[in-house]
Formats: structure tokens, sequence, C-alpha cells
């Protein structure tokens, strides 16, 4: 079993996808990038994620569908923590960002710094 983190990044931007995967991997981590909440959802891959950066607003399940989708999922297991991420940002969306479970919601274009320190402490609050 490898101890390496895996982060998955979902988002539609295929560039946003890039920057992120290639930024975790810069940090020493591990990406698994998805186009979107459906395809993740799809994948094989949630039991070995430690945290997941997702873009809001994408064609089909937003970011915070899916952490609803994830919490219903099962009742035993907690999903792992999940950073929001948008252009777009409101104070209801930071609202309901916040209801819904998320760790937090980074407004785009964010400093890459500000989603290491989030990504740092999901971790630790996977492993705790």
């Amino acid at each position: 079993m490898n101890a390496t983190p895996l982060i998955a990044v979902i988002d539609d931007d295929p560039g946003m996808r890039l920057a992120v995967d290639a930024l975790i991997r810069s940090i020493d981590y591990r990406a698994a990038v998805f186009s979107s909440a459906e395809e993740f959802l799809a994948s094989d891959v949630m039991a070995q994620i430690s945290c997941i950066v997702s873009d809001v607003n994408m064609g089909g399940m937003s970011g915070i569908e899916l952490i609803s989708e994830l919490h219903g999922r099962s009742s035993t297991v907690r999903p792992p923590p999940l950073i929001l991420v948008s252009a777009f940002t409101t104070e209801k969306m930071v609202q309901a960002s916040i209801r819904a479970g998320a760790l937090c919601l980074l407004k785009k274009p964010f400093d890459p710094e500000a989603l290491i320190q989030s990504i740092e402490k999901a971790i630790t609050f996977q492993t705790s």
C-alpha cells in the first residue's frame, strides 16, 4: 500500500486540472484527475483518496452536490475532506459550502500556497 497521499482533482477545465495536478506533484503527493464529479464517483479510487480538490461550477453535478453525495453514500465511513474552488464566489456560495461540509472555498485564481496549506490541513484532518 502506498503511504503517499492521493489527492483527487475534479475540474471541467483541462488547464486547471493540469495546473493543480502539477502543484500537487511538486509537493510529492500523488494526484488523480477527473473532468467531472460523476467521473470521480464512477472511479475505483475512493478508498485511497486523502483529499478532494473540486471546482464548484461544472457541467452536471456541482462540487457542493458532490459533498452531499459523498455523505449520503455511507453513514459509517467519513468521506475525504473536500476543498472547493470557484472563479465566481459569493457569500451565499461560501455559506452553502460550509453547510455542506467543505473544508474551505478558494477563489480562482488562488495563491498556490493557499491550496497547499488547505491540502495539508485536509490530510491532517483525514488522519486524525
